[in-house]
């Protein structure tokens, strides 16, 4: 955690912050002011460096100011726009209360981004509820997903494929070798140069790269593996704590964003960039309708991610997986009954997937098992829950 002292010129309250803005006066400004006055500012405000905003802390940055303080101790974060705002949700779920249009502008436009929104906090049933209660009139019947019972490509998409340059971002797991096994001949029946990108954070599940690589190989393509300098154990470790369950940090530091700047330097100035990945709408996260063509932010370039299995039927990626696996076989985990390829030591997987690493993988469990009692979760998390679940005795479990 890089802590500092900040003047209070060089911070920029966010104004699409969607908290309610408290006055003096009011019975919740006093409070703050109060324990501030009491106990001084006990818990650092958060301030993006990249863009000078204040991310978190905004009723506390008021007080301070009130207060005549002329610099004021802040967390420094170093985050894109919509990382940046991912992360004022996530710290403003906690206690406050919204100012609804401002909340439902800015869930709208990074929905609309393709931002994963499963990192802001909220669960389809929170969202429902503030919707519903808040703006009825906008929660219309979505709609309908038309599920193509045949691959196919739009031609706009096709057209944007020949202009940019072409990267798919392939991590070995079912959805991604199928996505890459139907655009491979698609790409070079267009003459489109293409590149694989693997990240490596260092808790692959192991033969997941040995996997990757053996694809690669047998399909005649370029496979760049992406390591991003990260380790995860050394990332955590100075923190003594787990991914935050509400900001899975995790996901930017050791894979989003070393993928993303790969591709950026690779591509060089100028360059346009599409980057195609394994999602399908059966996946989508809780509070993104998802798409299959949009634009996400990496800094001030603009990244298109095609997922083009998204619109696809389930019986027809049951067919082209079966013709993939013909050719040349899925990772092999999946017939040792794990569920994804991931990181090992993710605490956010399914008791399936617990229950089959401490099966196949019974050095790296005792390692989770140690560092959950050594590190801090940080909100709830799927390891947590599994570690403290309890138990069946043995006349419960005779009775299944």
């Amino acid at each position: 955690m890089d802590i500092r002292l900040i003047p209070v010129g060089e911070i920029n309250p966010a104004p699409y912050n969607p908290r309610k803005d408290l006055k003096p006066g009011d019975p919740e400004y006093e409070k703050i002011k109060r324990s501030i006055e009491e106990f001084g500012l006990v818990e650092p405000l958060v301030w993006n460096k990249r863009s000078g905003n204040l991310v978190g802390g905004h009723q506390r940055f008021k007080v301070q100011l009130e207060m005549g303080k002329e610099e004021v101790p802040v967390s420094v974060v170093d985050l894109d726009e919509y990382s940046e705002k991912a992360l004022n949700l996530a710290l403003n779920k906690v206690a406050g209360e919204w100012d609804m249009p401002k909340l439902q502008e800015l869930l709208q436009e990074m929905d609309e981004s393709g931002f994963d929104m499963d990192l802001i906090g909220f669960d389809k049933a929170e969202l429902d509820e503030l919707m519903e209660e808040y703006f009825p009139e906008s929660r219309g019947p979505a709609a309908p997903i038309e599920y193509e019972t045949e691959f196919k490509l739009e031609p706009e998409i096709i057209e944007e494929i020949m202009e940019k340059e072409v990267f798919i971002t392939f991590s070995g797991g079912k959805d991604s070798s199928v996505a890459t096994f139907l655009m491979i001949p698609i790409l070079r029946e267009l003459g489109k140069e293409f590149e694989l990108v693997f990240v490596d954070t260092g808790v692959e599940i192991p033969t997941v790269s040995e996997y990757v690589i053996r694809f690669a190989e047998h399909f005649g393509c370029d496979l760049h593996i992406v390591r991003s300098g990260v380790d995860f154990f050394s990332y955590y470790e100075r923190k003594k704590s787990w991914p935050n369950a509400i900001y899975r940090d995790c996901i930017a530091v050791l894979i989003k964003d070393p993928a993303e700047r790969y591709m950026i330097d690779k591509a060089g100035d100028g360059k346009e960039i599409i980057n195609i990945r394994g999602g399908r709408s059966v996946q989508a996260t809780d509070l993104s309708k998802g798409q299959k063509f949009y634009t996400v932010k990496q800094g001030a370039k603009d990244i298109r991610l095609l997922n083009p299995l998204y619109d696809l039927s389930e019986e027809a990626f049951e067919r082209y997986r079966q013709q993939l696996e013909d050719e040349f076989g899925l990772w092999e985990g999946y017939a040792k009954g794990f569920q994804r390829t991931a990181c090992w030591c993710c605490p956010f997987q399914t008791v399936q997937q617990y229950d089959v690493i401490k099966q196949e993988l019974p050095l790296c469990w005792e390692v989770l098992e140690r560092k959950a009692q050594e590190w801090t979760f940080q909100g709830a998390t799927h390891l947590d829950r599994y570690l403290n679940r309890p138990r069946r005795s043995k006349n419960e479990k005779s009775r299944d």
